[in-house]
């Protein structure tokens, strides 16, 4: 376990790195890159690398005893890196406007959790988990549903 923390922390640490303007506001020169990938003319939309700050509100484990799915209330919270996909604001307004991504990153509540995240509109979040330090009866690959904000 002390490997996948580790090794958790070095992928955190080379992608901040590499990543530039990781820390800065993403500002309508994102849509202008041509890096970021391969564009339609007029399309306005962008990928980028930012961090996220997220909020497990339910967790799903799988109890083996009565072979169902346990939702767990008990909040998680912790930081993310994610690859998140921006579009202006509207035709008049180029401020971008994260509508959906993906990231990984690390939940700590009561117990210690790895999760792949997917989220709508910034806000919504949820994903695949992986906890830490449960009893025998509980397969550890559950899923979660929350909140949280990406910077």
């Amino acid at each position: 376990m002390k490997k996948l923390i580790l090794i958790t922390i070095l992928a955190f640490f080379a992608i901040a790195v590499n990543a530039q303007g990781l820390f800065r506001p993403v500002t309508t020169q994102v849509f202008n890159t041509t890096m970021n990938s391969i564009k339609a003319i007029g399309d306005q939309s962008a990928w980028a690398w930012r961090f996220d700050a997220t909020f497990a509100i339910s967790q799903q484990l799988y109890n083996k005893d009565t072979k169902e799915l346990e939702a767990s209330f008990k909040g998680g919270v912790g930081p993310f890196i994610g690859y998140q996909h921006y579009v202006p604001k509207s035709a008049t307004d180029p401020t971008p406007v994260n509508n959906y991504g993906v990231g990984l990153g690390f939940l700590v509540g009561d117990k210690f959790t790895i999760a792949l995240q997917g989220n709508l509109w910034q806000y919504l979040k949820g994903g695949i988990t992986y906890t830490t330090g449960l009893p025998d009866n509980y397969f550890p690959v559950g899923f979660f549903v929350g909140t949280g904000i990406t910077f």
